[in-house]
Parts: C-alpha cells; structure tokens; sequence
C-alpha cells in the first residue's frame, strides 16, 4: 500500500450529484483525519482509493481520479468502507 497526501479536492455539480451518500464536506474532513490510499482494483490507474475518518467518525471509501496537477484530485463516488477497506485503516 502506497501514501499519497491528497493537498486538494476538486468538486464541481457533477461530481457533487454523483459522489453517493458522502458529502463533500466529509470527503474534505477525511484529508485532515487519518486515512490510508490503496490502488484502485477495479480502474485504471489514474484513480485510487482514499480510506478514512470524518470528524463525525464515519469511515469512508472515496474513489479519487488524478487531475493535471499532481496535487489536485476529482473525487468520483464515495461509500461507507467495507471491513475489508476498514481493516487496511487500521493496518497503517
């Protein structure tokens, strides 16, 4: 498993509408908390997972797509992490 430091997210309506039952505020929070990045198993490899906390304590898995700039990352959708997902949080 890889760190990246996520410095950025890029939100605009359209990925705001898609990203599923996170808001885009706690997909943020989850970039000053705790979190893991992994490769994603099932994309290319300009997206990854982010794994992390919000400051409510919810556990997300945020699909992250790379942007032109290395520092900025297009969140695609985000869900509550599995336990296998949680289990690689809690592993680092």
């Amino acid at each position: 498993m890889r760190r990246i430091t996520i410095y950025f997210l890029e939100f605009d309506d359209e990925n705001v509408e898609h990203i599923g039952r996170a808001s885009p505020e706690e997909i943020e929070q989850i970039t000053g908390n705790d979190y893991v990045t992994a490769r994603n198993p099932r994309c290319s490899e300009n997206r990854i997972l982010m794994i992390g906390h919000t400051d409510g304590g919810r556990t997300l898995t945020v699909v992250l797509e790379a942007t032109r700039d290395d520092v900025v990352w297009r969140p695609i959708t985000a869900w509550d992490s599995t336990g296998a997902e949680r289990a690689l949080l809690a592993t680092n």
